[in-house]
């Protein structure tokens, strides 16, 4: 019993230094108005410690009180709605902590607020259940934090949508089937998520992942896929990742198997020029070859070169007899084998 007395009033010191510290240099006045402020959001259910924190800080800071106001107001709109509190007052608390002025510091804590308006729309859009439209919602305004583009994300649901209603036509989707659904939303924005928070370009993002559900990728597919591009952290492309994910569950098409890259990467490993028409009309000194080593291999420097050297990007030597002038038949069949050589990059 003693020691549980001991703890309490160790407690309670603690709490009271803490207490203390906090409002160090406030005046009775300003530590009134903020308690009254932070019970009135902790009616709406915003969290108490952050919001007195945003508030003494404010006062701290010598805010104004329209600014006060402002802030305040915001933070309990975005609970209102639903809406995530916290990182609304974190980018206010950012903001003094780097000591931007006042104007800028309300007008960042609107644009995160405008995010997750945005993010918790379009999860309601995909899925239904409250803890996967929480979490595709948070997904995707971290996505657009880390510097996904609106309109990308939109392709991506787009192309969630058509899934799904494309599924729906073929099957009667029973509860494990819309379950499964819902998971594929919330891995699809997570592996959005940690691409953009690599750095990779919001296109080749959206490009990505568009391309994984194209293939049927499921959400342990997905899953799997930014898992692995998490792991690695950048040090390859994610286009090269995706492909080797995409081979080695089966999930890529015949044509992008054969060229090595599972999404539209072009010519990975070859070194060629892309070329998909082989050897129509290519002059036959260099342009023709799409060697890997460079060579053309071109002694003539006929005009015609044959396709063939489309084809052997990986020996370096275009095969072209002396002085042809690159025979149609010779010049069809070994374009077709260029254009397979460099699938990849004519596909997209």
């Amino acid at each position: 019993m003693k020691k549980i007395v001991c703890m309490m009033v160790v407690l309670c010191c603690w709490a009271s230094a803490a207490f203390g510290e906090e409002w160090e240099g406030i005046p009775l006045q300003a530590r009134e108005y903020v308690e009254l402020q932070t019970r009135t959001m902790s009616g709406l259910g915003i969290a108490e410690e952050p919001a007195r924190q945003m508030l003494t800080l404010m006062v701290q800071n010598r805010f104004e009180k329209r600014t006060m106001v402002q802030a305040q107001q915001l933070v309990m709109a975005a609970a209102k709605a639903g809406l995530p509190t916290e990182p609304v007052m974190s980018k206010a608390m950012e903001g003094m902590a780097k000591q931007v002025p006042e104007p800028q510091i309300i007008a960042a804590m609107e644009r995160v607020q405008q995010r997750h308006e945005y993010a918790n729309r379009l999860a309601k859009s995909l899925v239904t259940e409250k803890k996967n439209v929480d979490a595709a919602s948070l997904a995707v305004a971290d996505s657009l934090a880390a510097g996904m583009q609106p309109e990308d994300i939109e392709t991506v649901k787009t192309r969630l949508q058509t899934r799904t209603r494309l599924q729906t036509r073929t099957q009667t989707r029973t509860r494990t089937n819309q379950a499964e659904d819902e998971a594929l939303v919330v891995q699809t924005m997570g592996a959005v998520r940690t691409m953009a928070r690599l750095g990779i370009n919001s296109p080749e993002v959206a490009d990505i992942v568009n391309q994984a559900l194209s293939d049927d990728y499921t959400s342990s597919d997905m899953r799997a896929l930014g898992d692995q591009l998490a792991s690695d952290g950048g040090k390859q492309s994610a286009a090269a990742i995706a492909g080797s994910h995409a081979d080695s569950s089966g999930k890529g098409s015949d044509t992008q198997r054969g060229s090595g890259s599972a999404i539209g990467s072009a010519n990975t490993g070859s070194g060629s020029s892309g070329n998909s028409s082989g050897s129509s009309g290519s002059s036959g000194s260099s342009g023709s070859s799409g060697n890997s080593s460079g060579s053309s291999g071109n002694s003539s420097g006929s005009s015609g070169s044959s396709g063939s050297s489309g084809s052997s990007g990986s020996s370096g030597s275009s095969g072209n007899s002396s002085g042809s002038s690159g025979s149609s038949g010779s010049s069809g069949s070994s374009g077709g084998s260029g254009s397979s050589g460099n699938g990849a990059g004519g596909q997209r």
